[in-house]
């Protein structure tokens, strides 16, 4: 029998019910479920890439400027706010390297400025190379403003082991007093490169208050706040500029800054009344382990298992130690 036309046109009319709706409704949540851990799985290891990339290119300017100068960069200079430290500019290892990272322009605006680091972290933002994407603290645009100060100040991300580079520190107004200078040469790591960590991950927001926001300076060296300098593991023996922590009073370096104590942190908090970020140590920014780089220019992921008495043998450049199973 042949079928009439309006039949046929209401059976091609008709839609999906509520039932069949609602099964291609969950179908799609399902897969969106699926899906998102593997979406932010490659989020979060091609933010992991890039630090790892930062940190290498940092690693390979040290050794560049070792080439050039004869002896590693310091992990800071500072002359006591005289700023005339003949052959330096008064900052962290991270503004020496400068120019081995294809930022000459902005050392040459610190060197040639009496104010020196200051002059490239007042309201200024930090290289691309210093601002890591694991860290969840890093403000946009890498400038964290101080309710203390009015001011914006360029972070940093990454922070150089004070036991390899040491520091150059002067305690006095006349331009030819000599400095007291504590740097290394990379023939003088004896533990050898490849077993000798060069610089971490560091959590560039420590802590933040009502007045005063403890922060991570990328080109920082002012010793008087001494928890804006991008170091780990320091030594305090070595410096002869007064030492404070946040410019009241004077500052001991907690003993657990050396040593097995020291190990790094795994994503401290910036507020509260517990595990909160300790301005002496390294930070790990996620729970699997904290990236290093290695004197040798190799980086890799370390354990947060890893043992504290490990993590030591592999900070100290000439300890004779022998890195165990764990590292």
């Amino acid at each position: 029998m042949r079928q009439s036309p309006h039949c046929s046109r209401a059976t091609l009319l008709r839609g999906f019910t509520l039932v069949e709706l609602l099964v291609v409704i969950a179908i799609i949540g399902v897969l969106m479920a699926l899906l998102l851990p593997a979406v932010q799985a490659a989020r979060d290891a091609a933010r992991m890439a890039q630090s790892k990339n930062n940190l290498k290119q940092i690693c390979l300017a040290t050794l560049n400027f070792e080439d050039s100068h004869g002896h590693l960069p310091p992990g800071f200079v500072w002359s006591n706010r005289q700023y005339n430290t003949p052959g330096y500019t008064d900052g962290s290892l991270f503004l020496q390297i400068l120019p081995y990272l294809e930022e000459k322009n902005r050392q040459d605006v610190a060197t040639s400025a009496a104010t020196a680091f200051y002059a490239i972290t007042y309201e200024k933002t930090p290289p691309k190379v210093m601002m890591n994407p694991c860290d969840s603290t890093l403000p946009s645009n890498g400038s964290k403003y101080h309710p203390g100060t009015s001011t914006n100040y360029a972070v940093g991300c990454y922070a150089a082991n004070f036991q390899t580079f040491g520091c150059i520190t002067k305690n006095s107004s006349v331009a030819t007093a000599a400095a007291t200078v504590n740097t290394r040469t990379a023939a003088k790591i004896t533990d050898g490169l490849s077993n000798t960590i060069g610089f971490t991950e560091k959590q560039s927001i420590l802590r933040i208050n009502g007045s005063y926001s403890e922060v991570t300076y990328f080109a920082y060296s002012n010793t008087s706040y001494f928890g804006h300098i991008p170091v780990f593991a320091v030594d305090q023996s070595t410096i002869v500029t007064p030492i404070q922590y946040a410019g009241s009073g004077t500052l001991a370096v907690p003993a657990a800054a050396t040593g097995p104590a020291s190990k790094f942190q795994v994503m401290p908090k910036t507020t509260g009344s517990t595990n909160l970020a300790d301005w002496y140590r390294a930070h790990a920014p996620r729970p699997s382990g904290i990236l290093v780089a290695l004197m040798d220019g190799s980086v890799r992921h370390v354990s947060s298992s890893i043992a504290a008495d490990t993590w030591w043998s592999a900070v100290t450049p000439d300890g004779g130690e022998v890195l165990t199973g764990d590292w």
